[in-house]
Formats: C-alpha cells, sequence, structure tokens
C-alpha cells in the first residue's frame, strides 16, 4: 500500500513526458523589419521600368503573399478532407432455435451510414479552394491596375515638374535681362517686383510638385511590397508617350461570368 503514490507518480510523470509541450515564440518586430529591409536594400542608385516593378511587386506585394498562404491552406484542407471513414452503427440480431436434440443458430448483420460528411466535406473543402485560387488571380489582377495607375500619375507628376524647372530657368534668365534694364533706367522698378512674384510662385510650385512626386514614389514602394528605406536609391523610368487608350467595350453577360471575382463569389456560394 505505501508503494501505491510512488507508481502513482511514475504514471503522471510518463504522461506529462507524453503530452505535446507548448513555447511561445512572439514576433520580434524589430528582427522581421530588420529582415525587410535587407531583403528590400537597394546598394547603388538603380532605375526601373514600369514591367520591372510589375514583376517586383508580383513577389513581395504582402497582400498578395497572404492571398497564396491562404490558397495554400485551402490546398492542404482539400487534400486532407474526406481522410477519415463515415461513422456508422451496426448490431447484430441472432437468433437461437431449439427443438428436441436439434440446435440451430444464425446471425444477421445491419450497418447503416449516419451522416455521408467525408464526401460532403470534401465537396466544401474543393469549392473554397477554388474560391480562394479566384481571390488570388482578382487581387493579383487588382495589384497590377493599381501599380499601373501609380505608375501612371507618376509620370504625369514628373513631367510637370521638368516643365515646371524650365519655367523657372526661363523666368531666371528674363529676371537677369529686367535687372540690366533697370541698370540702364529702360525699366521702372515695379517690373522687378512682378518678375520676382513671378519666380517665386514656379519656386513654390516646384517645391510642391517634388513634394507630389515623392508621395507618389513612396505609394509605388509600398505596392512593390519594399521596405520605405529603398525610395532613396530607387528611380522609376517613366517617360513614355502619352496616348489616349483605346475605348473599352461594355462587358457581356458571359464576360462578366468570366470574371475573377464573380467565380469566386460563386464558388464561395456554391
Amino acid at each position: 500500500m505505501k508503494s501505491t503514490p510512488f507508481f502513482a507518480g511514475i504514471g503522471l510523470a510518463a504522461l506529462l513526458s507524453s503530452c505535446s509541450v507548448y513555447h511561445s515564440a512572439p514576433i520580434d518586430l524589430n528582427a522581421e523589419e530588420a529582415s525587410w529591409k535587407e531583403a528590400s536594400r537597394v546598394d547603388s542608385p538603380t532605375s526601373i521600368t514600369q514591367n520591372q516593378a510589375r514583376q517586383i511587386g508580383l513577389v513581395m506585394n504582402p497582400d498578395l503573399n497572404k492571398a497564396r498562404l491562404k490558397l495554400a491552406s485551402s490546398n492542404e484542407v482539400a487534400r486532407q478532407s474526406g481522410w477519415w471513414n463515415d461513422p456508422s452503427f451496426s448490431w447484430d440480431i441472432e437468433q437461437v432455435l431449439q427443438e428436441n436434440t436439434v440446435n440451430m443458430s444464425g446471425s444477421l448483420g445491419f450497418t447503416i451510414p449516419v451522416t455521408g460528411l467525408p464526401a460532403l466535406e470534401k465537396k466544401v473543402a474543393e469549392q473554397y479552394k477554388e474560391a480562394d485560387f479566384w481571390t488570388l488571380r482578382q487581387a493579383e489582377l487588382d495589384f497590377l491596375s493599381s501599380l499601373d495607375q501609380a505608375w501612371s500619375k507618376l509620370a504625369v507628376t514628373q513631367r510637370r515638374k521638368t516643365v515646371i524647372r524650365e519655367r523657372l530657368d526661363a523666368i531666371r534668365r528674363e529676371n537677369g535681362m529686367i535687372e540690366q534694364l533697370i541698370g540702364a533706367g529702360e525699366v521702372d522698378f515695379s517690373s522687378r517686383q512682378v518678375a520676382s512674384q513671378r519666380m517665386n510662385d514656379a519656386i513654390r510650385e516646384l517645391q510642391t510638385v517634388t513634394e507630389t512626386e515623392l508621395e507618389q514614389k513612396m505609394e509605388l514602394v509600398k505596392l512593390m511590397g519594399l521596405h520605405p528605406s529603398a525610395v532613396r536609391k530607387l528611380g522609376f523610368l517613366t517617360k513614355q508617350s502619352f496616348q489616349l487608350p483605346a475605348a473599352v467595350p461594355a462587358p457581356s453577360p458571359s464576360a462578366l461570368t468570366a470574371s475573377p471575382k464573380i467565380k469566386a463569389q460563386l464558388a464561395t456560394y456554391a
């Protein structure tokens, strides 16, 4: 009787050793940011084209990678669904007949399925996998559209910046000529004030468009999934011919049905 606690302790220790142990692993934000910054590092001034920005964004954009992880999870769930057999109840009916010295026995068994859940689980998992696939496809199309729009805005801003600089250089040359004319007594002092006001307006406009350019570059870097520090050495080759796009025809019902967003919603509904 005295040895009972000892054996109970051994049994408890064996039970505890067989249990899984959870180790907390909090996210180190500083380490994650350092890793992100290292992956986005640009060692020397580099200029990229619109096509290169698209390729970088398709790999680095966090929203797209989140959608890819969700699709991978759905693929794994669909692969593992329906592995277990449908639970069932079974019973035996046995009848024994006895008459004089003759004994007769027989058995009869029935198996009745309960739910049919494995097949339903497999079908539901496949629908969610299809929905996540079309959701990812639509996310990629939305990303490319957003990047193209941001790229066009930056191209217009940079072109506008170039025009303002050219006008500012022309105003500076004009002010130099006005100073010479004032020195020669050909122009009064009020003309200098007007010229100075025009030059100050052009300088303020250049400062505003420069700030807008930086904001649009930051937006592009964010869309591409790069660290904000990459904007310092990353250039964007936006010089392109500006042409009006061709008119887009109204989509037909079949074209609407083929949209990835609608397909994802239909798969989710199914």
